[in-house]
Parts: structure tokens; C-alpha cells; sequence
């Protein structure tokens, strides 16, 4: 070992009994190193001559690299501290079944934390009271299964919204606290007693319509991590006890990737096990939504469409077959404004590819289609008539169909 690697005094009792660190004596016993022991040139240890005056001493390499006993203060007991229930994975997890117990397949289950996020009046708390219908029966929603569950339900919305939604929802079933009432007490203590009241009940949701109204994250907080993380704490123990949790929160006005769209800071969507983003898109029927997922389980799927009709929201299929739908309302919607247009024209009104335009009206009864379909008489289409020949006489007809 050369004189340079040791710009002081070393001896192997130092390893023995403890060892130097940043000018401090890292003991391994109880005692203090004597003055023979302590290093030569400590105090001027900065100067580059330290490591010229200091003695070359033989020191068995394993010594060195040897990792210091532990103190008795170290080995004693926490005391006043439980044992922590350290594992193996597979003890720990043991009694931990493969897959979720699911209340909606794929987005809502008991210790799980999911996230809904969508822009101000997209339909957030509408498709919540939709779900805690389908939870109520016990009858699946979005085309997926739904196990029958009761909720409690913290609302910023006042008395006379919530009392539409209950008629509309017939949510009888479920349990209800208003912003207003919670006014005097703390977050952390709302959340405590929410738990407590639903494992009291037996109900296996909580959800948080929304995020921003109850919890305390005035002004900029909303964007500081450690503010939002702190806020969580209470939601993210009321999953560890065995609850579903569901907050509702809303998107920024910028628009995102999946999962990063969602205001605020990433330590929300960081902490949460399934984020979901209800969203409007232009090339999707204007009734309709889609239902975008990141998710920690592999049942959630990645894009839902959905719409809302008298009956309710209804799955729309793939968003494939969304995006087709939309293309075809706007055609037709284009269509009827101009009364007759050939795919060219069509296609410069609604900004749809020409080639597109023919099969998306294709099998549209109400639509018929004149011309050769060459050059001086291309194909138009209108509306059919009640003095429309039919298909079988109107040569152009079966071409468009």
C-alpha cells in the first residue's frame, strides 16, 4: 500500500476498534481512540504534506475493507417500537390472490386507489353516479362485470345537483357527506371518520368528488409534491385498510399523454395505482367519450368509448368503430347542408380523405348515389326521396353501397 493512500497515522488497532471517517473516530467499542492512536497531522490534514509525513504502516488489506462490528447501541432492541413484520415475497404475499378483488373489472377494487381526471363539465360526476347505479344492482357497466357494492360518496356538489342525480340515479343505496358539512373538521380527520363509518356499514368504496375541493391544497400547493403527497397519506392508508378509493379530479387545460394530462403535481398520479381520463375527441361522435387508462394491473384496458343515452352510458365498442361513427355523422351532417356532393367535395368540407368519405356512408340507407363515376360525371351523393328509385334501378347505387 503506498504512503499516499493515508495522509495519517494508521494502525491496524484503528481497524480493530474502530476507524477514521471525515475527521471523526467511528468507534466499534465503547472507548475513544487514545492519544497514540489518533492520526498524526488531523488537524492540518488539508495540507499536501500530510501524506508525505505520515508513516507507511502495514495494513492487512481484508482489515480494511472489513466491515466494522456493530455497536451495542446498534444491536439493542427498538425499544417501545414494534417488530417490523420483515419476509420472504412469498410469505408476505401468501394470502394475496393473483387478481384484484375486482367491484369493476379492470377499475375499481378494495386497496386500490384509482384516479378519474377529466376537464370541468366532460361528465366526471355524471359517469361516477352512473357507475354507483351498476354497484347498487350489481349489473355490469361498460360491458364489463360489477360486483354489487354500496359507497360513500364525499361531494363538492350542493344539495339541489345531488338531489337530481339521486332521482336519476336512484342512488338510495349509497352514502352521502357535502363539502359544507365537513367544514370544521380537519382533512386527515374527515378521511379518519369516513373510513371508520364505512368499515362500521360494511361499504367498500370511498370516492372523492373532487380532489381539489376537499383537500388543503390552496393556491400553488396543488403543484408541490411533497404538499400533495402529504394530502394522500390519508386516502392511500384508507386503501391499506382495505377500502376501494376513487378521486375524481380534473385535467389541465393543456393537453397530455395518457396519464400526464392530469393537473397539478406528478406525485397525484405517481401515488395512484389506476389513472383514468375521461376525454372528449373531434374524431369521436360528439356524444360520445373515451376512456383512457394507466394502470399497475393488466385487466385495465388501455381506451374504453362510451356515450350517454336515455338508458345511461353504453359501451360504443372499439374506438376504432368510435372514430368510424364520428367520421359518418359528420358526412351525413355535411351532407344534408349541402344537399348533394360529390367525395371531393365532401372530403374538402368535413376534412375527410376522399377515400374514406365512400366507405363510411356505405350500407346508409337513407343516402343514394348518383353518376357514372367517371371523369364529366363523377358519383354525387344526396339524401334519398320518397321518389328515389330504388337500388336495384339506380346503377350508381350499388356502388356506394
Amino acid at each position: 500500500m503506498s504512503r499516499s493512500a493515508f495522509p495519517f497515522d494508521v494502525s491496524e488497532r484503528h481497524f480493530r476498534d474502530g476507524y477514521w471517517r471525515g475527521g471523526l473516530w467511528i468507534s466499534n467499542t465503547s472507548t475513544s481512540p487514545s492519544a497514540d492512536t489518533e492520526p498524526r497531522g488531523t488537524a492540518a490534514r488539508s495540507n499536501n504534506e500530510a501524506a508525505a509525513l505520515a508513516p507507511a504502516a502495514e495494513v492487512p488489506h481484508a482489515n480494511f475493507l472489513s466491515v466494522p462490528k456493530a455497536s451495542p447501541r446498534a444491536e439493542r432492541k427498538f425499544e417501545g417500537s414494534p417488530a417490523l413484520p420483515f419476509a420472504s415475497f412469498e410469505e408476505a404475499l401468501a394470502n394475496v390472490p393473483a387478481e384484484p378483488e375486482w367491484l369493476w373489472v379492470g377499475y375499481l377494487a378494495p386497496g386500490v386507489v384509482t384516479l378519474l381526471a377529466g376537464k370541468p363539465k366532460v361528465g366526471k360526476s355524471t359517469l361516477a353516479s352512473a357507475l354507483l347505479k351498476a354497484l347498487a344492482a350489481g349489473e355490469p357497466f361498460l360491458d364489463r362485470a360489477v360486483k354489487q357494492s354500496r359507497a360513500l360518496v364525499l361531494s363538492e356538489e350542493r344539495a339541489s345537483t345531488l338531489r337530481e342525480k339521486l332521482d336519476r340515479w336512484s342512488l338510495d343505496d349509497h352514502a352521502l357527506l357535502m363539502r359544507h358539512q365537513a367544514e370544521e373538521s380537519s382533512w386527515p380527520d374527515a378521511i379518519a371518520q369516513a373510513v371508520h363509518y364505512c368499515h362500521q356499514k360494511g361499504i367498500r368504496l370511498l370516492v372523492v368528488d373532487t380532489f381539489d375541493k376537499w383537500a388543503p391544497l390552496s393556491g400553488d400547493a396543488e403543484n408541490s409534491s411533497g404538499a400533495v403527497i402529504e394530502v394522500l397519506q390519508p386516502l392511500l392508508l384508507a386503501a391499506a385498510s382495505g377500502l376501494a378509493v376513487l378521486i375524481i379530479t380534473h385535467q389541465r387545460k393543456a393537453e397530455g399523454r395518457y396519464g400526464e394530462g392530469v393537473r397539478g403535481s406528478n406525485a397525484l398520479t405517481g401515488a395512484v395505482d389506476i389513472i383514468i381520463e375521461l376525454e372528449r375527441r373531434s374524431s369521436i361522435p360528439a356524444h360520445a367519450r373515451l376512456l383512457v387508462a394507466v394502470s399497475r394491473f393488466d385487466s385495465t384496458p388501455d381506451e374504453l368509448t362510451l356515450a350517454l343515452d336515455e338508458d345511461g352510458y353504453q359501451a360504443l365498442g372499439s374506438t376504432a368503430d368510435a372514430i368510424a361513427s364520428g367520421e359518418r355523422d359528420r358526412i351525413l351532417a355535411a351532407l344534408h347542408e349541402c344537399g348533394s356532393a360529390t367525395r371531393e367535395e365532401l372530403a374538402e368540407v368535413t376534412g375527410i380523405p376522399a377515400g374514406t368519405i365512400r366507405k363510411r356512408i356505405a350500407g346508409v340507407a337513407a343516402v343514394e348515389v348518383s353518376g357514372r363515376g367517371v371523369k364529366g360525371d363523377p358519383h354525387r351523393f344526396s339524401f334519398r326521396t320518397p321518389e328515389s328509385p330504388s337500388a336495384e334501378t339506380n346503377p350508381g347505387a350499388g356502388e356506394a353501397t
